[in-house]
């Protein structure tokens, strides 16, 4: 069996984009597979912690650029009572689609090899490393990473 990668990184949201980013700052190489061909928006996972807030800071992201928003308070509405309330700490909003798109390419810029549109049919452990089966290849690699939500 080839040696193929050191690490794969299966998933190209916030978690992948940052271990990957992680690994290739720590001169290890990697790999990342995402299954969707471009970033998108999604339902959910805009708001985003003040833990969260700090990594992205760490990572230079640029608030500015992605339009973010200071999210300061809460409210909830339910057949016309409505509650309201300040929370006690400060997170922040930023589309999905800018916040994937932009850690994707930092991890490009890092040197992970960044592969989109990759859906994975299996994987398997084989002579101490993992395969992973896509429509078209095989990935092998001594390490595997799962960040696929």
């Amino acid at each position: 069996m080839r040696d193929g990668d050191p690490v794969l990184v299966l998933g190209g949201g916030p978690a992948g984009c940052v271990a990957a980013l992680a690994l290739a700052r720590a001169g290890m190489a990697c790999r990342l597979l995402e299954r969707n061909t471009e970033a998108t928006d999604k339902v959910c996972g805009e708001f985003l912690s003040p833990e969260a807030v700090a990594r992205l800071d760490a990572l230079d992201f640029p608030w500015a650029r992605g339009q973010a928003v200071t999210v300061r308070s809460l409210r909830l509405e339910n057949c016309g009572t409505t509650l309201s309330m300040r929370l006690p700490f400060e997170g922040r909003s930023v589309r999905r689609s800018f916040l994937d798109g932009w850690l994707l390419q930092a991890a490009r810029d890092a040197g992970v090899k960044v592969e989109l549109g990759v859906h994975i049919r299996g994987v398997a452990r084989a002579d101490g490393h993992f395969q992973l089966v896509a429509a078209e290849r095989t990935f092998v690699a001594r390490t595997l990473v799962l960040a696929a939500g």
